[in-house]
């Protein structure tokens, strides 16, 4: 649930967002023509991106080029409310905010490189950044179109100077868009408890366009597939694994335990539980 709304424009874009809220929470960016910094300053997510994920917490910050990507806000043991704050980056603003002369590092030829988002590590100099950035937040009268601009100049120059290495590749690189083949896509997140509308929010499609191409390519339903391949796994974990089968549920993308229980008896004509005996006792008669 969210529980407060602020964000900031300039030439008509937001550039800044501050979003509090109560856990759990799932969102999606679709970010056509800019970039982002997702800055958590209480929370715990995974973002989901074309073909891979990374999770963030308290401090933590994820940097994101151009293209869609789902975030999954996870229910922890603290009560304090979540807090993210987000940072937009659209080439109009930069270029008016960097007048006469924009950096080399974001002018730059576009390369095609594979990075579609960076995570960047608690660090006390990004977060005395955001500090700064929460005093005009706590004091909106502060936004002015100036300052606006002086704090995304701040931030630029900030990241550049921060990480020479996947940060500097996306600022080279933050509005050519990342388009992952299908394939690659749904085998990335096969795992990960996404709907049909997460799925073809990241291969910015259309859902009835995600499961015409579905079919075409795996000759069967989104839903067919995926619930297979998860009970293959669970199955394969029960047999070779000690963990938990409630761990197992969610290891392997099942939203509750009781709905994987019902899929998995359906289709393998043993419960989870009694599937684990029975291959260990299966075990016991062949020694």
């Amino acid at each position: 649930m969210i529980l407060n709304f602020q964000k900031v424009d300039l030439l008509n874009k937001t550039v800044f967002r501050r979003i509090q809220f109560t856990p759990p929470l799932k969102g999606s960016e679709i970010m056509e023509s800019e970039a982002c910094l997702m800055y958590a300053l209480n929370g715990n997510s995974i973002i989901y991106g074309s073909d891979r994920s990374i999770t963030i917490g308290n401090e933590q910050s994820v940097l994101m080029k151009c293209g869609n990507f789902v975030s999954n806000w996870k229910v922890t043991e603290t009560t304090v409310p979540y807090e993210v704050i987000a940072i937009h980056f659209f080439p109009d603003v930069l270029k008016a905010v960097f007048d006469p002369t924009i950096p080399e590092y974001l002018s730059a030829p576009r390369n095609k490189n594979n990075i579609v988002f960076h995570k960047i590590r608690a660090n006390a100099i990004l977060k005395s950044y955001i500090d700064s950035l929460m005093v005009y937040f706590d004091n909106p009268s502060l936004f002015t179109e100036d300052s606006i601009k002086l704090k995304l100049r701040e931030l630029i120059g900030l990241l550049y100077q921060l990480d020479g290495g996947g940060v500097r590749a996306i600022l080279s690189d933050m509005f050519n868009p990342h388009r992952a083949a299908f394939k690659k896509v749904v085998a990335a997140h096969l795992f990960h408890n996404l709907s049909l509308d997460e799925f073809a929010t990241l291969l910015n499609i259309s859902v009835s366009t995600f499961k015409r191409k579905f079919k075409e390519v795996y000759h069967t339903t989104p839903g067919q597939y995926i619930t297979k391949k998860k009970l293959d796994r669970a199955a394969r974990l029960l047999k070779t694994s000690e963990e938990r089968v409630t761990d197992i549920c969610y290891d392997c993308g099942f939203g509750d335990l009781s709905n994987f229980t019902k899929l998995f008896s359906k289709h393998y004509g043993f419960t989870p539980s009694d599937y684990r005996e029975k291959r260990g006792s299966e075990l016991l008669q062949n020694n």
